[in-house]
């Protein structure tokens, strides 16, 4: 079973898998001190109806993990699909990198911002194949790192379009927070983005072509440990035009660093 979520601010955690076995299983969580819990499962099983999908290049499964107060060489396990994974990581200190057990992965894209802000990094792993893996994680303790990992599907053998970095940019005026605009030049594709801010709360009120994947919709006054209020976003694009991301804002967000980049079918 992989965990799919972590909240710890409410105490919530999700985990799927897959299986192919009718004997019973019994997943497991770590240890947690919560007194009352209440916990819910489903299984689901496989249709041999419909149409299948596209094989064009799109995202399969999101997974989003807080690693607040967790050490460097935190592993996280995981069951992909696609061809391409893509990590958005933010950390109020360096981040080093992926080691996983199948694969390799790249810090692609890497942002920085001295006057605050942290860090924004854009990991990838090419030419993957469906299964299972474990990733290890290497960063500074005690900067409040969160991932956000995407199962990609459809991607070309080589599906690095274009990408480029924002460090330590200063927004202080505004209603939205306009983070990097993508220009892909090969089409079709995924284009995803992660902003790091030193203040405020991004919004999940989109103002462009795609979707905001951030931890909560209306502003909050002080950070979470869910996201950190960054700034997540992704966009499946067919044409070259420039795709802006951009969220609204609570509070102007000071000095922020992003990243963004593009993959293509």
């Amino acid at each position: 079973m992989q965990p799919l979520s972590t909240n710890s601010t409410d105490g919530v955690a999700v985990q799927a898998g897959q299986y192919s076995v009718s004997t019973a299983f019994k997943p497991t969580f770590g240890t947690c001190t919560s007194a009352n819990w209440l916990v819910t499962a489903v299984a689901l099983k496989t249709g041999t109806y419909g149409t299948a999908p596209s094989a064009l290049i799109r995202i399969v499964a999101v997974a989003h993990y807080d690693l607040t107060g967790l050490s460097s060489g935190t592993t996280l396990k995981t069951v992909t699909s696609g061809n391409l994974q893509v990590a958005l990581i933010t950390s109020g200190t360096a981040f080093s990198g992926i080691a996983s057990t199948r694969g390799s992965w790249n810090n692609w894209q890497s942002a920085s911002a001295t006057g605050g802000g942290g860090y924004a990094v854009l990991a990838d792993s090419v030419n993957q194949s469906a299964g299972s893996q474990t990733l290890t994680l290497s960063f500074t303790a005690g900067g409040n790192t969160d991932v956000m990992l995407f199962d990609i599907i459809g991607a070309a053998t080589s599906p690095r379009d274009v990408g480029s970095v924002s460090n330590n940019q200063d927004q202080t005026s505004g209603a939205y927070f306009t983070g990097l605009t993508a220009a892909p030049t090969v089409t079709p594709g995924i284009a995803l983005t992660v902003n790091s801010v030193n203040v405020g709360t991004l919004e999940n009120a989109y103002a462009g072509p795609g979707w905001a994947l951030n931890g909560y919709g209306p502003p909050l006054p002080s950070d979470t440990p869910l996201d950190q209020n960054n700034g997540f976003g992704a966009a499946s694009y067919n044409s070259t035009s420039a795709i802006p991301f951009t969220w609204n804002e609570s509070t102007q967000v000071g000095t922020w660093c992003g990243a963004v980049g593009t993959y293509h079918h």
